[in-house]
């Protein structure tokens, strides 16, 4: 019988890994339980009834509560798209510096993860709004003459906006730590460059999110907006709904039931919410390294009858394989995760063992650079290519989720037709790097074997 298991049958299923299993099938649970109708009826000195004309269920009110906490005044968007005469650098600049850039970053995650949510939708119609507003803000600095994917180069700039985020709040010291100054900076400066190389390199029809799918309303966010009495406490602190790790991401009883023990061992095994979410999240953070490193060697035996013709082509379609969620399913159930580390309980448990998985991503991002015959920028740092890898996957992954027509995009490259993300996060790659030697035409250079650096892999089996 394995640890922990006080009684039923025996499993070759660690409780960790049962319990990472139920959160990959059923999702995070999402249902209001930390949320109660007569809870906020009593710090709002209101009648429940009166609550209850609204909302007929605390899931109601909590998904309510969600995305209002998602859909910010003044995040990162707002400050981007201020119509203020500023540059798009200076722009960038002013939002990435400001406390409230990433506010909402971590329930957007959660909400686009969780598809049966009431919240989803709202979300979505929201997003695409703001999107829409970065493409006029983006042609308002390169010219609305210019023929290019305009739409594309919104999603990749949130893609990495959105994913330098997560990212961070993975390492920070506490929750809702500001970016440092000098990662702001090398994020403003790959967003500049990959708009640059869609506008130019890059081909395809541009059209806005949502324009080829029947069921986005664009004002189904009207009727969402909290009353001003509940935002308004909300903001004050009058009505604090902190969760402070509170909420266990997945069903205790299901979980007990499906491996034939009683609750109370699975209790015993973490007694508070922030003993499962830290476990669950460091079991997430080891599959989805595992799930990097075999998607590598994936792409590299993939070309072994010599496919491609050269390096770019090879990168589009590694780019294209991460964002695959049939490929990469670690990535979406990683991207339900993140909302957990708002909690500082959490995150104390798991800044460290995610700081060791980039360490060991740096050596591999290393490896594949120098097998394809590249090399970065001397103004990029190897630490953060590596983080502008894994956050644009995270943030093209939260953007797919909340809008499935995305991976629907197409955009030619090298006279090639890749997944339009993919492209942008090829744009990223091409546009941090150089190659090793100047003067060879490393564009056309052959795709390597398998690099050694990349042989074995934890879980390459």
């Amino acid at each position: 019988m394995t640890d922990g298991d006080a009684a039923g049958a025996p499993s070759q299923v660690t409780p960790i890994e049962a319990a990472y299993q139920q959160l990959a099938k059923f999702g995070p649970v999402t249902d209001g339980r930390t949320i109660s109708l007569s809870g906020v009826a009593r710090a709002l000195g209101m009648s429940r009834s009166n609550l209850y004309r609204r909302w007929s269920t605390s899931a109601d009110l909590a998904a309510d509560i969600a995305v209002h906490r998602a859909t910010p005044a003044d995040g990162w968007h707002a400050q981007v798209c201020a119509d203020d005469g500023a540059t798009l650098e200076d722009a960038l600049r002013r939002a990435l510096a400001s406390p409230a850039s990433a506010e909402g970053v971590l329930t957007r995650a959660s909400i686009a993860m969780s598809p049966s949510s009431t919240a989803h939708a709202p979300l979505a119609a929201w997003e695409r709004a703001h999107l829409a507003n970065l493409v006029e803000r983006l042609k308002r600095e390169w010219g609305a003459a210019v023929d290019g994917p305009w739409t594309d180069a919104a999603i990749a700039t949130a893609a990495l906006i959105e994913g330098m985020h997560l990212m961070w709040a993975q390492v920070a010291e506490e929750p809702g730590q500001l970016m440092p100054a000098g990662l702001a900076e090398e994020t403003t400066q790959t967003v500049l460059r990959i708009i640059e190389f869609l506008l130019h390199e890059a081909e395809g029809v541009d059209s806005p999110v949502g324009a080829d799918d029947p069921e986005a309303n664009p004002d189904s966010t009207t009727d969402r907006a909290l009353p001003a009495r509940v935002a308004e406490a909300l903001t004050d602190g009058t009505l604090d709904l902190t969760d402070e790790g509170g909420r266990r991401l997945i069903d205790m009883g299901i979980l007990a039931r499906s491996r034939g023990v009683s609750e109370r061992s699975l209790y015993a095994r973490w007694p508070t919410a922030a003993d499962l979410n830290a476990d669950l999240y460091r079991e997430s953070v080891q599959r989805v390294r595992d799930a990097y490193g075999r998607i590598l060697i994936e792409v590299f035996q993939s070309n072994a009858s010599g496919e491609f013709p050269n390096v770019m082509p090879f990168v589009a379609r590694m780019n294209a394989w991460f964002m695959d969620p049939e490929r990469f399913p670690e990535g979406g159930v990683h991207l339900g995760l993140t909302d957990v580390l708002s909690s500082s309980d959490v995150l104390d448990r798991v800044r460290e063992p995610v700081a060791t998985g980039l360490q060991f991503a740096d050596v591999q991002t290393a490896a594949v650079l120098q097998a394809m015959g590249y090399r970065l920028r001397p103004d990029v740092r190897m630490s953060t290519y590596t983080q502008f890898i894994m956050g644009m996957g995270m943030g093209n992954h939260r953007l797919a989720a909340l809008h499935p027509q995305v991976l629907r995009r197409r955009l030619s490259y090298l006279g090639e037709e890749y997944i339009a993300s993919g492209v942008g996060t090829t744009a990223m790659t091409r546009t941090c790097t150089e190659p090793l030697d100047a003067s060879s035409e490393a564009l056309e250079a052959e795709v390597p074997p398998i690099p050694p650096a990349l042989q074995p892999l934890p879980s390459a089996e």
